[in-house]
């Protein structure tokens, strides 16, 4: 075990653990690290399958389906929130003492599940830093250069004026609130060319939110910067890039999760990581902050301007800590909890930054069903793309069933990868090759552009 291992075992040891989660297949992942670290019994109820093994733990698949990411998570956090008594009566069989507590992942609100308590449940006050209608209002209070941006309503005549004030020449982006509750993988972001696009957009809008937060839509490459507080410690790691592409015609933008082999100048990093810690800092002394951060924005011409913050464990910090053994949830759940641990934060800040892993890890949601997984290898031919030998490929490509069909998962493997260059042009042929081959019905996605 590494320091953090052991610091987490004791915490980890005393009970068992019951993980609730949206998808059983990334349960079994939680379990195998929950035994690692010494837990007792770990037992799984999931909302759907989804891709991925078929854990050992003993599980519950609840079954649940959906027509989104979105729709697919809130359904089983809702499910979760308020299990069926047979399930219950299940868990209660595995547990008749009451002893277990609660795994859920990052972006749940934290509510008891089968009358058991979960670990690491964030206060309300911090699960709001999450608004995107809310970030301008921590920027000021922590002087925070960033881009500008108007709070409006939904109405057409709101939107239409403050998208004359904002427009640089490019429109604008749409966020909503957070009234529905947690929302992410860009489903509630939209870019704006012509007033004529909000006839599209603004429909859904006005169905989930109450406010909208614009801003002048900015070239560059979507990127993230990770930082972990407790009192009296802080650390910033590496910038990771987010694959965002957009979707040709539609204003929307598919978010694919993330990647660490893109390096911005070492100027630009530096600059990232100092605002981390800033904003870390903020976080902890005016809210009592405890735990890990992101700061998403986009390296543009002008350097990185964040867009919004994240006041939990980003998609991009398990790349970031791929191969280093390393409980990142757990740590952030324990930092939640106030448990007074050996942090040794600066030691795992320089653990990060002196050789940071280097991989990309791709994921999209397809609509076309798929009843069971299957896994291999591409590598890059000049003629596209061909299967090959895991010794002589670039990718490990999966496909298996989601909650609302299928979920596609690309991750590059070990040193096939140039170090530097934006991850994304490269990801988006696979895609297109994948899409045509696999009949995935996913279409065309256009990478970001860089400018630095």
């Amino acid at each position: 075990m590494n320091h953090w291992q052991r610091i987490l075992s004791p915490l980890v040891s005393s009970s068992p653990w019951l993980i609730a989660t949206d998808v059983v297949a990334a349960g079994g992942g939680i379990a195998k690290e929950l035994h690692t670290l010494g837990a007792q019994e770990c037992f799984i109820v999931g909302g759907s399958m989804g891709t991925g093994s078929v854990p050992e733990t003993p599980f519950i698949n609840l079954g649940l389906s959906s027509t989104s990411m979105m729709g697919g998570i809130r359904a089983a956090e809702k499910a979760l929130d308020a299990l069926e008594p047979e399930v219950v009566a299940q868990v209660d069989a595995w547990d008749p003492e009451r002893k277990a507590r609660v795994f859920r992942p990052f972006f749940s609100k934290g509510q008891a599940v089968a009358g058991r308590a979960t670990f690491g449940a964030r206060p309300q006050a911090w699960q709001d830093l999450e608004d995107k209608t809310r970030i301008d209002a921590l920027w000021a209070e922590a002087g925070v250069p960033h881009a500008p941006a108007r709070i409006v309503g939904t109405s057409r005549a709101e939107v239409l004026k403050a998208w004359k004030e904002l427009d640089q020449g490019q429109g604008v982006v749409l966020s909503g609130d957070s009234k529905l509750g947690f929302n992410g993988g860009a489903s509630y972001v939209r870019w704006l060319r012509e007033p004529e696009d909000l006839d599209q957009a603004l429909p859904m809008f006005q169905a989930d939110c109450d406010q909208l937060r614009l801003m002048p839509f900015i070239e560059g490459i979507p990127c993230s910067i990770h930082g972990f507080v407790v009192p009296g410690q802080i650390a910033s790691f590496v910038p990771c890039e987010m694959l965002v592409f957009r979707v040709p015609g539609t204003g929307r933008f598919s978010y694919a999760s993330a990647g660490t082999t893109w390096s911005p100048a070492p100027e630009d990093a530096q600059a990232m990581r100092t605002l981390a810690k800033h904003v870390g800092r903020h976080l902890n002394a005016h809210l009592g902050y405890r735990g890990a951060f992101t700061i998403d924005g986009v390296m543009s011409a002008q350097g990185f301007l964040p867009t919004e913050l994240n006041p939990r464990v980003g998609a991009a910090m398990y790349p970031l800590f791929s191969g280093l053994d390393m409980p990142i949830t757990l740590l952030h759940y324990a930092a939640i909890e106030g448990a007074e641990l050996d942090w040794r934060l600066e030691e795992l800040e320089a653990l990060v930054l002196q050789a940071p892993p280097r991989m990309g890890r791709g994921g999209l949601m397809v609509s076309v069903p798929q009843e069971e997984q299957r896994s291999w290898f591409l590598g890059n031919q000049a003629q596209g793309f061909e299967e090959l030998p895991e010794d002589q490929a670039t990718w490990s490509v999966s496909l298996g069933p989601s909650p609302m069909g299928g979920y596609l998962r690309m991750l590059t493997l070990p040193g096939k990868v140039e170090v530097g260059p934006s991850l994304a042009p490269q990801m988006a042929p696979l895609i297109a090759h994948l899409d045509a081959t696999l009949g995935l019905q996913i279409g065309p996605l256009t990478p970001a552009r860089p400018m630095r």
